[in-house]
């Protein structure tokens, strides 16, 4: 976040003026890969990475240019309304090649 702290003169007490967000962190971020876009209803699908079940959005929930099948994206995780279904929100490309789908399993295995 910015901000410009100005002098209230009247009061002689500092406050913040002209904020603006400039980021968001990424603590509660997830990434994915767009699937499942149907263009002529505006939305689409995410097959998420540390998920089953996929992630519906918007186009209008994404930065910039439009989704596309096999984009990259980090994104934020919702419920949608009254539905229940997963819903992406804030969601931003990444560059080809950044997500993985790997699974950690654990136990022991022989082979």
């Amino acid at each position: 976040v910015e901000v410009t702290v100005c002098l209230d003169k009247p009061t002689k007490k500092r406050r913040a003026t002209k904020v603006r967000v400039t980021g968001f962190g990424k603590e509660g971020r997830e990434q994915g890969v767009v699937t499942k876009v149907k263009d002529d209803l505006n939305y689409a699908f995410i097959k998420c990475c540390d998920r089953a079940d996929p992630a519906f959005f918007h186009f209008n929930d994404i930065e910039g240019q439009k989704a596309a099948n096999g984009d990259e994206v980090e994104f934020n995780v919702g419920e949608g309304k009254g539905d229940g279904r997963l819903t992406a929100k804030r969601i931003r490309k990444l560059p080809h090649g950044t997500v993985s789908f790997e699974r950690t399993l654990e136990g022991r295995f022989e082979g």
